[in-house]
């Protein structure tokens, strides 16, 4: 049996013997483009989170453990460049 919950706050208690699957946070202002990319990765197995705009991306970050971001430069409000400088304050993810 696998579970692949990444959720933080589900609850779940997991054993070391269970797999994870790497979860993909995809920010992009335009919905063809999340949808495109996130059928990619979960078709090559991986786990996908996405978020709309840059504020919704550091609320999935709170939310989910992810190991890799994909990230549009070019949003409105919070603009890419600006996220990646949150996300380096506020989280692990890798460089």
């Amino acid at each position: 049996m696998r579970c692949h919950c990444k959720c933080r706050q589900c609850g779940h208690h997991h054993s070391g013997w269970q797999t994870w699957k790497t979860t993909v946070l995809v920010v992009d202002d335009e919905d063809y483009v999340r949808k495109l990319l996130q059928r990619i990765f979960e078709e090559n197995g991986y786990s996908v989170v996405t978020a709309s705009n840059g504020y919704e991306a550091l609320e999935r970050l709170t939310q989910y453990k992810v190991e890799l971001v994909l990230l549009d430069i070019k949003m409105p409000g919070l603009n890419g460049f600006s996220v990646l400088e949150r996300i380096r304050k506020t989280s692990n993810v890798p460089k």
